[in-house]
């Protein structure tokens, strides 16, 4: 089965950069993490840094398409490729993404009741990340009957309505960027985890922890770090 993608951008889409990136072009990274060969993206309005985004996923060797509609973005979904759908604000780790791209049934990735107000509450039991997984036919489906930039909501509220699995995610799983300072939180903590192979000792405890300090240190100039790495390495 095909694995693709779908990022919704909104209104209150993330306006800080993470580690170094902005929102559009982060969400592509972590689909093509997650699997995805295949990306569509919409948004309410395109926006430099958007068409950016779709550039970075073709460089990355991807398909990606902006579509000018939620029926125009079905239409480029074949109905059995397996879809991850990225929208609003929330990071999670990349383990999860991947999980919900490979899911066999359509799931979307819940937290509980209690959660910030700032997840989409869906009944008593849950609210919505804004991430989910499901099929190119479910997507194709959902635009016959979608308003303008209603999609992810409409999204959600079919797949519960077709009885969808939910995937339980903790609320310290994840983050909402849109919050002040969040995503220089992540930034960080995706420049802490930063590993590298380490074959000796030097390698190991004074190149590989140096590396991560300075990464942190300069979180937000990480994608300038990494075109000039060849020439200082």
């Amino acid at each position: 089965m095909t694995q693709a993608a779908l990022i919704v951008l909104d209104d209150d889409r993330p306006t800080a950069t993470i580690t170094g990136l902005s929102w559009p072009e982060y969400r592509v990274r972590t689909a093509i993490r997650a699997g995805a060969k295949h990306i569509v993206m919409t948004a309410d309005r395109i926006a430099p840094d958007v068409v950016r985004a779709i550039d970075s996923a073709r460089a990355a060797g991807a398909s990606a398409t902006l579509a000018k509609s939620p029926a125009d973005a079905a239409d480029l979904f074949h109905p059995d490729e397996a879809v991850l759908i990225l929208s609003g604000g929330a990071v999670a780790p990349d383990m999860h993404l991947a999980a919900l791209m490979a899911v066999e049934r359509p799931t979307i990735a819940c937290l509980p009741p209690d959660a910030g107000a700032e997840w989409e509450l869906i009944d008593s039991q849950a609210r919505w990340s804004g991430l989910a997984g499901l099929t190119g036919a479910q997507v194709r489906a959902t635009a016959q009957m979608v308003g303008e930039w209603a999609f992810a909501s409409t999204l959600l509220r079919q797949a519960v309505a077709s009885g969808a699995e939910r995937y339980w995610l903790g609320e310290d799983e994840l983050t909402d960027a849109r919050r002040s300072q969040a995503a220089q939180v992540v930034s960080r903590r995706i420049a802490a985890s930063a590993t590298r192979d380490a074959d000796g000792w030097a390698d190991r405890w004074v190149i590989a922890v140096s590396v991560r300090f300075l990464a942190v240190l300069l979180h937000d100039r990480l994608p300038v770090i990494a075109r000039t790495a060849p020439w200082l390495a």
